[in-house]
């Protein structure tokens, strides 16, 4: 996971970044929304799919879900074919696991 973009490492001050999400208007705080509803549970669609029903090009769903890892440290997966997962995320450098929330 990256977590610090080049201007943030060239920074002098030290104090803590926040890791707020996307703004909801944005292409990658979209996706966010659209996996946030059902964490931890298998959406079946294929990405073209989810892109159409997201409202987004194909690139944009892409390139938003590796922001989403890279930057945010959303953790969203593709089980197998057409299965999609919102499996987890890091906060405050502890991941929250939502599947095996999800199985207690």
């Amino acid at each position: 996971m990256r977590t610090l973009s080049a201007a943030d490492i060239k920074r002098k001050s030290k104090k803590p970044l926040r890791q707020n999400y996307p703004a909801p208007t944005s292409v990658a705080g979209r996706v966010l929304g659209y996996f946030k509803l059902r964490p931890g549970e298998g959406q079946t669609t294929t990405l073209v799919q989810l892109a159409q029903q997201i409202g987004i090009t194909l690139t944009q769903l892409t390139t938003a879900l590796q922001y989403l890892k890279d930057f945010y440290g959303i953790d969203i997966r593709c089980l197998k074919y057409g299965l999609w997962v919102f499996a987890g995320e890091w906060v405050n450098g502890t991941y929250v696991d939502h599947i095996a929330r999800r199985n207690k």
